[in-house]
This record gives C-alpha cells, structure tokens and sequence, in this order.
C-alpha cells in the first residue's frame, strides 16, 4: 500500500489521461505526499488527470473520484510552496461566487452573462455573439476572453489614450477609435483557413494608435490571467504529423519551413506563411526542439499578423503587449523567454 499511485488511461500523444488512485498508508496519514500535487499540476494541459481516493484499500471500498485538475483537499506541499497560479485564481473565483450567492454550473461557469460580465463589457460581449466569435467556455470563470472584456471594454478614449502614451513613450499619440476585441484578417494573408478548418488567428484586442508624427501603430494586446502558455503547436501533436522529428530540431519551424507540418497546414491545400511574413530572425538559433512547437504559438502567430499589417500599410509599426499578474511566473517566464526570438 503506497500514498499515490498512478495508471494511465487511453493512449496517444492527444487525449491521454492519468488517474491517480490514493490511499493513506495508516488511517489519518495524507493521501498524497508533499510533492504529489505540484507534479500533477506541472502535467501538460492535453494531459488530463484527476485524482481517486480509496478510504479503504484492504477492502477496495470508500472510493471517491474528485473532479479533473483537483487535488483532495487537505494536501501539503514540499516547503510550503503554493499552488499554481491557475490553480489558485481557479479557487479564488469559485469562492467570490460562492460568496455572491452565484450558483455555478457544472461547479465552473457561470449561470449567464449578467453574473460573468460587468454592465460596461456587456455590449462588447453580445458584439462577439453576433459575430460568432464568442468562445464556446466564454461562461467559465477563468475564461480568458471573458477576463478581456471585463478589463479593456470598460476603458474610455481618455484612457486607451493615456495607454498608448505610455507604451510608446509618446505624449502626442491619440486613440480616436474604439479597440477591436477578436480581430482576425478577413483577408487571410497567412493562409491559415481551409476546407477541413476554418481558424485564423485571434486577437484578443487590436487597438489602433495615431502617434504624435501622424505615423499609425497597432497595439496586439493578449490578456492571459490563468493560462500557464500561450498554446502549443497543434501540428506538432497531430496524429496525422509523420515528420515529428522536425519537431525536435532548433530554431523556428525546426530549421525546416518546408517539411514542416504546420507551415504545411497539415498538408491541407494552401501552405501558412508564417515564416515569410516573420522574414529572417535576428535571434540565436540553438533551442530545445522548434522555437514554436511549445508554449510560444500564439505569440509566433500574433507577430507574423502584426507583420502582414504592416507590410500591406495598414500601420508603420506595431507591438504586443500582454497583461497578466505580475506574480504569474509561468507565463511571465515564457513571454520572456519567446519574445526575444521574436523582436525585431
């Protein structure tokens, strides 16, 4: 009898799952050792898991299954280190409508737009709903297009304003239009839309900027409040990817823009041109597998869009910005980490 063990359940690179089954070793010991819950949490997000406590192994009975991403309750951790970011933002908005008298559904979304959206957010998020670009969890409490709504539709003109001369250090710059929430390029320069799939790239808010010289600027603002990545490579996970190996060489696209199964659109009709739209990178080429196969997706394919507005002279220059907690190391780190491969 051990305080955790673990069994695998269905196969594959996508869609895998664990199921830790626990048992204290005598009656009122913890279920999971001081480390059990920090390696659950640091699993991949493709890998699913969730805990099941027996409260009587002899016997094989007493058994509760916890919810996914749960950890039983009553858990210490090595050194007292706290839970992961999303783990505690999870927690802290489940108990804030607990607190309100919300009655979650399905113990995570919320009921409807009036408890999940704040009244000067509502017409921006009923926009997205017409627009069919709403995501389908945009309920969840740690939806993080809901999150960007919340934060950014409220904002004035003065303050997009007083924003935008602080991020570009520059006091003449005006916003004298609203910001876009979704923004994706009806045009489809980056050729990402085919038959089998009609996604392009999203961003979270594009806001258009009138420097002081009458220069126009695109601010790509991505809001990650509990995320711990920007989204992975889904070419790289792909059944259907028989060139992997790529995959695990350096630098971007794996040194390899032409076997490489995402600039190929999962060898669908039209190739993706992130890599001309980037054009030659101005960074170290030594990594750990491809630059975008892990975590630096979307940051990789908001630049290439930032890139083709530019070229196409719907701005002279542009940059990104993220929000996010300063104390949400995970995402921080990678934001640093990716970026530099990127600016330009």
């Amino acid at each position: 009898r051990s305080t955790t063990s673990a069994s695998s359940v269905s196969g594959g690179p996508r869609g895998c799952g664990c199921r830790f089954v626990v048992a204290a070793k005598t009656p009122g010991d913890d279920v999971v050792s001081i480390y059990t819950a920090a390696q659950a949490e640091a699993l991949h997000r493709d890998v699913s898991w969730r805990f099941v406590v027996v409260t009587d192994p002899d016997t094989a009975t007493g058994i509760q299954p916890h919810p996914s991403y749960h950890v039983p309750p009553a858990w210490r951790r090595a050194a007292g280190i706290p839970p992961r970011w999303s783990v505690r933002l999870h927690q802290h908005a489940i108990s804030r409508a607990a607190e309100s008298g919300v009655q979650l559904l399905r113990s995570h979304s919320y009921p409807g737009t009036v408890t999940a959206v704040v009244p000067a957010a509502l017409p921006a998020f009923e926009a997205l709903r017409e627009r069919g670009l709403l995501h389908s969890h945009a309920l969840h409490v740690r939806s993080s297009q809901t999150f960007a709504l919340n934060l950014l539709a409220p904002l004035t003109l003065d303050a997009w304003n007083e924003l935008g001369q602080h991020l570009l250090d520059d006091p003449g710059a005006i916003v004298d239009q609203p910001p876009e929430f979704e923004y994706i390029d009806r045009a489809d320069e980056l050729n990402e839309a085919t038959r089998a799939s009609a996604h392009t790239t999203q961003v979270d808010c594009l806001v258009r900027v009138r420097r002081g010289d009458g220069r126009l600027h695109v601010l790509l603002i991505k809001v990650k409040l509990s995320e711990d990545t920007f989204s992975t490579c889904s070419a790289a996970m792909s059944p259907g990817n028989t060139r992997t190996q790529i995959c695990g060489q350096p630098g971007p696209f794996g040194g390899d823009t032409v076997g490489c199964f995402q600039l190929s659109n999962h060898d669908r009709e039209q190739r993706r041109r992130y890599d001309v739209a980037l054009g030659p990178t101005h960074a170290e080429l030594a990594s750990f597998g491809c630059w975008f196969r892990d975590g630096a997706n979307q940051v990789m394919r908001n630049v290439a869009l930032s890139k083709i507005l530019i070229e196409r002279g719907e701005a002279s220059t542009a940059s990104m910005a993220l929000i996010t907690p300063d104390n949400h190391t995970a995402i921080w780190e990678q934001w640093h980490r990716h970026t530099r491969y990127l600016a330009a």
